[in-house]
């Protein structure tokens, strides 16, 4: 009996470990607020736009960018862009509905992530989506 405690207890401490080091971070839905994170090698943005804005944005800041957009589409819940730039690092470019005139982007630069590349995609994104332009 005390055997079975002990390893229960075992157990326990192993799961609280594991969801501590997983982390708590909570899908973005249409409620979330605006704005961007970087978290776990990917840029993370909610904008206040809608999915075909942003979809054109995004091809126009991979463009403006030096990447080559190898392979695109769309899904009725988002779409994704993966391209390679000129010294063949991989882009990742993900896109989800949030909701009507809200989209999730996240932007993930080879497989362990370049906050810098990830952060200038973002700002050509944001520059493309200024009416002004």
């Amino acid at each position: 009996m005390h055997r079975q405690f002990l390893l229960r207890i075992r157990f326990l401490l192993c799961a609280v470990l594991l969801a501590g080091l997983a982390g708590c971070a909570t899908p973005n839905d249409a409620q979330s607020p605006v704005g961007i994170t970087y978290s776990k090698g990917s840029l993370i943005a909610v904008e206040e736009v809608g999915f075909r804005p942003a979809w054109r944005a995004c091809l126009a800041a991979l463009n403006h960018s030096g990447v080559t957009v190898l392979d695109q589409s769309t899904t009725p819940t988002g779409g994704y862009m993966d391209g390679l730039t000129n010294d063949l690092k991989t882009v990742k470019v993900r896109l989800r509905r949030l909701g009507t005139g809200k989209t999730e982007i996240r932007i993930r630069v080879s497989s362990i992530g370049d906050s810098e590349l990830s952060r200038l995609i973002y700002d050509d994104i944001k520059t493309a989506l200024d009416p002004a332009n």
